[in-house]
């Protein structure tokens, strides 16, 4: 299979489960990653999120975890081809044994989580384990020890709208703030089928909203706030 080629990297994905969509460009082209350090890609599959983050970044280093083996191996690869191979790591762990074990500290925590959590699996045990809830749900990643975030730490993800208040709920709980949220639309005149969350640890303003739409009417007739949104990444603009 052929590298879906981006402006600077390339990721090579015929050994992963999800391979690169719409979600991951969105949270990788959107989550705030000015200033940040030190950042956590949970759920690494292609590398995509780390990938676009060390693009916008030239002084972000970033951990990444992938529970399944080849995706892992394929993320490595593709961190390795890239220009930012120095600032890219990627373990083979699930992220509660990663967090059991670790001794680093982030102040950016990014994912694009499983979220089917009822219906029928697929055949394939690594599309289930990439997708479905069971296998990391909300109070997994929102109980994240608060020592291992550093000041200023923010918590970024793309979720389906469906299980927005659960999700923000579920983080509120466990004291996580929500900054910034972005209603996805994938086609005007649609509702929104996703949103993207900013989350911090502090004593949060009020939170800012706004919506991106994705296509105007037609197939890959794409929205100017999304082409610019996207204009660093996308061969095609």
């Amino acid at each position: 299979m052929s590298a879906f080629q981006f402006k600077k990297f390339s990721i090579h994905q015929d050994r992963c489960a999800m391979k690169v969509g719409t979600d991951g460009v969105l949270l990788g082209a959107w989550v705030e990653v000015a200033n940040k350090k030190h950042a956590l890609d949970i759920g690494a599959g292609t590398g995509l999120l780390s990938l676009m983050m060390a693009q916008r970044n030239e002084n972000l280093q970033i951990e990444s975890i992938e529970i399944d083996s080849d995706a892992s191996a394929q993320c490595l690869d593709n961190f390795q081809n890239s220009p930012w191979s120095n600032r890219l790591r990627v373990e083979c762990i699930s992220f509660l044994e990663f967090i059991k074990n670790s001794t680093g500290s982030w102040d950016l925590i990014v994912c694009n989580p499983p979220y089917f959590q009822a219906g029928m699996l697929s055949d394939s045990e690594s599309r289930n384990t990439a997708r479905h809830a069971a296998s990391l749900g909300a109070s997994d990643l929102f109980g994240l020890p608060k020592n291992k975030c550093r000041i200023g730490c923010t918590f970024a993800l793309i979720i389906p709208a469906s299980i927005e208040l659960q999700y923000c709920q579920v983080a509120n709980d466990h004291g996580w703030n929500l900054e910034r949220k972005t209603d996805v639309i994938t086609m005007i005149g649609k509702d929104p089928q996703r949103v993207l969350l900013e989350f911090t640890l502090s004593a949060a303003d009020t939170p800012k909203f706004d919506s991106i739409i994705i296509e105007m009417g037609s197939r890959n007739v794409w929205s100017e706030a999304y082409k610019n949104l996207t204009r660093e990444f996308y061969t095609i603009l």
